[in-house]
């Protein structure tokens, strides 16, 4: 029955993300031959609202109804899981070591309010069903969380910072279930890395929140010791969000971690995406292929012209961290553990193929974050306090980079960017 409610849901919301308002009623015209004006006499009717765009939040209402009981279902499936969860969230200690960490490394990167495409998700969280066909449009879970909280429009920056803020803590939770608990400044450390640097420096982006779903599936998954309904709960809702960032974790995941019960589930998720995102091209396929490209067209030949800042973006985004998840890729395939090497490779390799599609090397290379968390157990754990130190300093004082294939490597905002531009004349 819940795998029967989950896969319903799930394609009412997929359907709903990929078939726009015009797509919608171009078939409502198209089989029912009805005429380019309908419905402007329901819109002639209301005075305040605009006959020709009638239409559009009529449909829009019904969407959002729609897709509103579908997370009504999800939240249902996971209720389980976040009551598990909550009394550890709700852990003093876990929050002011969490805070001062981000106080601690919002020095060195921070962006108040969303930036870059950030702004395109504020603004769709203004009117999320009235969206416009592309990629953005089916990206659409962060924008209508935001706007069911009332959190939408010049509002939506704190909407992201709630959502990374709890991710940073189910961060801190995962790590300390596995053993490690991270000082503040190796926490301040930790967060000028990866997924996480991104959500301080570049704020408003949907992957936050798959990582955020990635976590909690994982740590699911370790206290009941095996995958349940929750893993592909959180795959369908990471599909609603962020697509690329979702099937780089969660196939990552079905393949090293999680048990053989989640691979069917991812399968027939993923499918069922496909199917549903094809059929509203008209199952053609070169459109609906060059709508997910950046700007509509493949980035392979700059991706191999500018391979080597490809490789770098790697070190921009990990920093000494990329030394760590080496070397517990060693220590675990020495200790009979080659699924968690596996795991941290796939990752990592992953995220720097996704930027043959894409033009932001940095922030793909970070979609791999997960990894780490991972691997930072195996490789600190043995080492003294005084050298994870070190580490740690060594790596806050490395400045983190956004590296993209059509400016290269430029800083983030923060005493980082004030250095490199004051002082080396870097671009910020």
């Amino acid at each position: 029955m819940a795998t029967l409610l989950l896969y319903a849901a799930f394609a009412i919301c997929v359907a709903i993300s990929c078939f726009t308002n015009d797509i919608i009623l171009g078939l409502v015209r198209s089989y029912a031959h009805l005429g380019p004006d309908w419905p402007s006499a329901a819109g002639r009717v209301l005075p305040y609202a605009a006959a020709d765009r009638y239409d559009e939040y009529l449909l829009g209402s019904i969407k959002g109804a729609a897709f509103f009981a579908g997370l009504l279902v999800f939240a249902f499936l996971l209720r389980r899981a976040a009551l598990e969860i909550w009394p550890a969230l709700c852990r003093r200690k876990l929050w002011v070591d969490l805070l001062i960490g981000v106080a601690i490394a919002s020095i060195f990167l921070f962006e108040i309010v969303p930036t870059g495409m950030g702004r395109i998700y504020a603004y769709n969280s203004v009117e999320p069903f009235l969206q416009h066909q592309g990629f953005f449009h089916r990206r659409i879970l962060m924008p209508v969380l935001a706007h069911e909280l009332h959190l939408d429009g010049v509002l939506y920056g704190v909407f992201h910072w709630i959502v990374a803020l709890s991710a940073f803590a189910l961060a801190s939770l995962y790590l300390a279930r596995k053993g490690l608990l991270l000082s503040r400044l190796e926490l301040a450390s930790l967060y000028t890395t990866g997924i996480l640097a991104t959500a301080l420096g570049l704020p408003g982006h949907g992957e936050i929140l798959v990582f955020w779903l990635t976590l909690l599936a994982m740590l699911d998954h370790d206290r009941a010791g095996s995958s349940g309904i929750v893993q592909p709960v959180c795959f369908a809702l990471a599909l609603l969000t962020h697509e690329s960032a979702a099937v780089l974790a969660f196939g990552t995941l079905a393949l090293t971690y999680f048990d053989r019960r989640f691979l069917p589930h991812f399968l027939g998720l993923l499918a069922l995406y496909l199917l549903i995102w094809l059929a509203s091209f008209g199952f053609d396929q070169g459109s609906a292929t060059a709508a997910q490209l950046t700007g509509g067209t493949s980035n392979f030949d700059q991706f191999t012209r500018t391979l080597p800042l490809v490789l770098f973006s790697l070190f921009a985004a990990y920093k000494l961290t990329l030394v760590a998840a080496v070397a517990a890729m060693a220590s675990l395939a020495k200790t009979g553990r080659p699924r968690l090497a596996l795991l941290i490779a796939l990752a990592l390799g992953g995220g720097l193929a996704l930027t043959a599609i894409a033009t932001d090397y940095t922030r793909m290379a970070a979609f791999g974050g997960f990894a780490m968390l991972v691997a930072l157990p195996v490789a600190l754990k043995p080492l003294s306090p005084r050298t994870r130190m070190a580490l740690a300093s060594a790596n806050l004082l490395i400045p983190t980079l956004y590296v993209a294939a059509h400016h290269g490597a430029v800083t983030y905002h923060g005493l980082y960017g004030l250095v490199l531009t004051h002082f080396f004349g870097m671009r910020g």
